[in-house]
């Protein structure tokens, strides 16, 4: 599948500084996920009365201490989620949107590698293995009967995240150049720099990254096993919709 030529970043993956909200006439909405030309707003069933398809509305994004004007047009509304085109915003809103969108573009650029789905032979585990041009690499290994994820690799602009099922994640940074075991878990040949305490700031990275995974991937599971570490299943629609073996 395509690359998301538009990269959405789900809310709930950034930190609660960071977190974005809208207010229209007086009332807070909830971001679901935002792009840096619209955004997803959760609200109740029905909506309230003028938010309908066609709208156009006026109201101000919201970031910590920071307040932003924008106009918005309403174009769909799907379950409890608006989706909201932005017409105008300011210059000041585009950039931090585009800086908090960082880790999604990269995730968006992610293809399946022509492995991916196979047994890996280092360990005996499937593994999903995603990589893009820029070199970012994203592998899950899973248990190929019950589809039970068992550790998530993220190796990205010279960072590294790993965790496995029921363990604390690791962070570090890679040595520089290509990876000469790709696909395979980093070995300590390849670090520059093991952090003897994960980064939370790359952790909060990681998580953005993984929450915004291009379909069919299941983002919302991989950031949460990334989160938790408990034991989470790869969905049956993943390989429905995939070309996994």
């Amino acid at each position: 599948m395509p690359p998301r030529k538009r990269p959405r970043a789900l809310t709930l993956t950034l930190p609660d500084a960071k977190q974005p909200f809208l207010m229209l006439e007086g009332n807070r909405y909830t971001l679901r996920n935002f792009s840096e030309e619209g955004l997803g707003l959760w609200v109740p069933v029905p909506p309230p009365f003028g938010l309908t398809p066609g709208s156009k509305i006026s109201g101000d994004v919201v970031i910590g201490n920071d307040i932003f004007p924008v106009r918005l047009e309403i174009r769909h509304h799907s379950k409890q989620v608006l989706g909201l085109k932005i017409e105008h915003q300011s210059k000041e809103l585009s950039t931090l949107f585009s800086a908090l969108l960082e880790p999604a573009k990269h995730a968006a650029e992610m293809i399946p590698h022509a492995q991916s789905g196979k047994e890996d032979p280092e360990n005996g585990f499937h593994r999903l293995w995603y990589a893009s041009p820029s070199g970012s690499e994203l592998l899950i290994w899973y248990n190929n009967g019950q589809k039970l994820i068992q550790a998530v690799q993220l190796c990205w602009l010279g960072r590294w995240v790993y965790r496995a099922q029921l363990r604390l994640p690791q962070t570090g940074q890679l040595k520089d150049g290509p990876r000469a075991r790709a696909g395979k878990l980093v070995s300590p040949d390849e670090l520059l720099q093991r952090d003897a305490d994960p980064d939370e700031e790359v952790l909060q990275q990681a998580a953005h990254f993984l929450g915004a995974a291009p379909p069919p991937l299941p983002g919302y599971r991989l950031w949460q096993f990334m989160e938790m570490g408990e034991p989470v299943f790869l969905p049956e629609s993943y390989f429905d919709k995939s070309e996994v073996a």
